[in-house]
């Protein structure tokens, strides 16, 4: 029911009684293709990442990311959906609405819709609003984080309490105007809970680390 800045999401239409995902647009001389997805209680279980999206903005509008690292744009007058990877994102700003039931996603710009197309089973720029799309946000339960071999890394999510695996020492630092240095303010140890919007310095050995997401709030 909203939209969260940073967050990924599968774009989501129905059409009778299946399901169909917006799939990564490869370039822009074709459609943005879909792929049929299976819902269960209003879940969608699938490791394509091709399918998730990152919705990045504030309020409503947001800029639509790609797997590979292109947005989403659509023109004035165009019915395709388009890609970019330039910095001008005049034509690639959405406005997000839900409607309870359904959400409209519409282009700034063009002022079209993102509207789903029963025969072709793909998504074009319409200016009807649609009835039949929703966003499914992807829940994540595992942070997976790189340490090099200077033994140290960085890591903040703004709204999900992190726990800290074995090996790892997680710490906050504050400015200490005395001795004019950073200080380290709070140490957060193996099984402990990183808050939400908390950015801590990690240092471990060099390796992968996973990090559990927590339903604690974390100190």
């Amino acid at each position: 029911t909203s939209v969260v800045s940073g967050r990924r999401y599968m774009i989501v239409a129905k059409s009778g009684d299946k399901f169909y995902a917006a799939s990564m647009q490869e370039n822009n001389f074709s459609d943005l293709q879909s792929v049929e997805v299976v819902v269960n209680n209003d879940k969608i279980s699938i490791s394509n990442i091709d399918l998730a999206f990152t919705f990045e903005g504030n309020d409503k509008d947001f800029v639509i990311w790609q797997s590979n690292g292109t947005y989403l744009t659509n023109n004035k007058d165009d019915t395709r959906i388009r890609r970019s990877g330039a910095s001008n994102k005049s034509q690639g700003v959405w406005i997000v609405d839900d409607r309870g039931s359904y959400t409209n996603i519409q282009n700034t710009k063009s002022q079209r819709y993102f509207f789903f197309s029963d025969n072709r089973k793909i998504f074009l720029a319409y200016i009807n609003k649609p009835t039949n799309i929703n966003l499914y946000e992807e829940i994540l339960t595992e942070v997976p984080v790189s340490v090099s071999s200077v033994g140290y890394a960085t890591l903040y999510y703004e709204d999900r309490a992190l726990k800290v695996p074995e090996g790892v020492t997680a710490m906050t630092y504050a400015y200490n105007e005395s001795a004019q240095s950073l200080v380290v303010s709070k140490t957060y140890e193996a099984g402990s809970v990183i808050p939400a919007g908390v950015a801590v310095v990690l240092k471990a050995q060099s390796g992968k680390y996973t990090f559990t997401v927590s339903d604690e709030a974390g100190e």
